[in-house]
């Protein structure tokens, strides 16, 4: 076969669907290129890795939304994604997966830019920037797509091997050492490059960069590949929360800290509203460790993140640590289960002063708020709410403390 066959919206998303109850039911490339437009999807009900095999041609597509989507589950197998370009453009995407849980589907798609990245961001991916500056003249002329979706628990992988074109690499724009080029993913959870290294070996003889390994907590959906000298930054080597006398200590390690201004430290009691408790300076070296104590009063499960501050005014955050600290001296609520909306706070062992006090449902939505004057040994407080029976999260703050509780809520 020598034609070029186009799958085009217009015939639809199903565009090849394969039954798995046929142990046959496979695509075979022999020369054949299939070129997916329109955001079309080639969909492969087929887990097997040979469900797509090619002797000569390949599959076209040149689009963030030109997608295969494989329903691969959570089947252990050797893979290889036949992409392409033009009549003779070969650069093929290849893993093996393991260990993964659920009915999860891969959706695939590659496009290749100009020499100027940036100008080209797949959906999500808001800069390619290094210290603060395009950093597009060290990337490859091209965006991968691997997204692992619906998985209860996604796939490991290994022998991940991305081919590309030289073309891609060769533009007169780019500074690209080819030798050098690894691979790195936009981690879309916090929008960052830079909680990766840059990884894999280049094989410049056969245009691919493998990746031995790659961890299920590393597979997000957009990948590049970058000259490993110039990876799109990593910022925090690592972050640890420890519990120090009832207190949190924060350390953490960084690297390349070019256009650093300062490190802003955040608390949560949810994971999702942080607060501003603190900021460290700029060392300005290549390689830190900083700490910072959080000297507030604590009790319960806190959560820390550290925002770096560039001096252009762009900013990153780390990953999300948590510390549980049990100060059961610190408060005092009960009775637990709450009866009537009555709830009574033993607040001898805290100074006296202004504190508030929130209530948070079991969806985590804020229902009772009250401000309160702490100058005596027991405080009531009465719900003036409708409460459902369930479990709710009580926090108190206040001069120097947080104070996190869970407590049962007999419904009224």
């Amino acid at each position: 076969m020598t034609n070029v066959t186009t799958i085009m919206l217009a015939i639809l998303l199903n565009l090849l669907f394969i039954d798995p109850a046929s142990a046959q039911a496979r695509l075979i490339l022999n020369g054949a290129k299939i070129n997916i437009v329109g955001g079309a999807s080639l969909v492969v009900n087929n887990a097997a890795g040979n469900a797509i095999t090619r002797y000569d041609g390949h599959i076209i597509s040149e689009g963030d939304n030109n997608t295969i989507k494989w329903i691969i589950g959570s089947a252990a197998d050797s893979y290889v994604i036949p992409w392409g370009l033009g009549s003779s453009g070969y650069l093929p995407l290849s893993f093996t997966t393991s260990s993964a849980t659920g009915s999860g589907t891969f959706l695939f798609s590659t496009y290749q830019t100009s020499w100027q990245n940036s100008t080209l961001m797949p959906p999500g991916i808001t800069n390619v920037s290094r210290n603060g500056t395009d950093n597009s003249a060290y990337l490859l002329d091209r965006f991968w797509q691997i997204d692992a979706l619906g998985y209860t628990i996604k796939p490991t992988l290994s022998n991940l091997s991305f081919g590309y074109l030289d073309i891609e690499h060769s533009q007169p724009s780019n500074t690209i050492t080819e030798s050098l080029l690894a691979a790195q993913r936009w981690n879309d959870d916090i929008n960052i490059w830079s909680d990766m290294n840059a990884t894999g070996l280049d094989d410049a003889t056969n245009n691919r960069v493998s990746i031995a390994s790659l961890n299920a907590s590393d597979l997000y959906k957009w990948w590049v590949l970058v000259e490993r000298d110039f990876a799109l930054p990593l910022r925090f080597l690592t972050f640890v929360v420890q519990n120090k006398d009832n207190h949190a200590k924060l350390i953490w390690t960084t690297s390349d800290e070019v256009n650093v201004k300062d490190f802003t430290i955040q608390r949560s009691f949810n994971g999702t509203d942080f607060t501003s408790i603190g900021d460290i300076a700029s060392t300005g070296n290549i390689t830190n460790q900083y700490d910072f104590t959080d000297l507030a009063n604590l009790s319960g499960t806190i959560y820390y993140r550290l925002k770096e501050n560039d001096l252009d005014g762009s900013s990153e955050y780390s990953k999300i640590r948590t510390i549980t600290i049990h100060n059961s001296q610190l408060l005092q609520i009960f009775p637990n289960p709450v009866l009537n909306g009555k709830i009574m706070i033993d607040v001898s062992s805290v100074p006296a002063g202004r504190y508030t006090f929130s209530l948070y449902d079991p969806q985590s939505k804020l229902v009772f708020l009250k401000s309160l004057h702490f100058n005596k040994n027991l405080v009531e407080i009465i719900l003036d709410i409708q409460t459902r029976k369930g479990i709710y999260m009580a926090v108190i703050t206040g001069p120097n403390t947080l104070f996190i509780k869970r407590i049962l809520i007999e419904g009224k």
